[in-house]
């Protein structure tokens, strides 16, 4: 597949309290995601954004949502900012991510520099 043709989707979330801190966090996220995505040179699809929840990746609304998406072929490159917006628990967002990448989604954490296409990890 070539790289201009990957869907992607992208995720972030927020669980600042301080609106001012809330959205100063989200156009960091969110200027992270674009320069991963240009430099990738995939274009921008779609990017959920979780706020005010801490919860396991399961029971976090938009994940559901995309979760419930991996049947569909829509998108094969699921970016999160940090794993730490995954789950309320590092262990948590270690299963989500193995979860995706055994439905063959490729699962990049940006600050924590993780990529399952290259992580022995994760590959099954």
């Amino acid at each position: 597949m070539d790289k201009t043709s990957q869907n992607v989707i992208c995720y972030i979330s927020i669980d600042e309290k301080n609106p001012a801190q809330r959205e100063y966090m989200k156009s960091q996220k969110i200027n992270q995601i674009r320069t991963l995505l240009d430099c990738l040179g995939v274009a921008q699809k779609e990017v959920y954004i979780d706020e005010g929840f801490e919860v396991s990746a399961w029971e976090k609304p938009l994940l559901k949502e995309i979760v419930n998406r991996l049947g569909k072929d829509e998108f094969s490159i699921f970016i999160a900012a940090s794993i730490f917006d995954l789950g309320n628990n590092f262990l948590d967002s270690i299963e989500f991510i193995k979860y995706l990448a055994e439905n063959n989604i490729r699962v990049i954490c940006i600050d924590n520099n993780i990529d399952s296409e290259y992580s022995l990890f994760f590959n099954h």
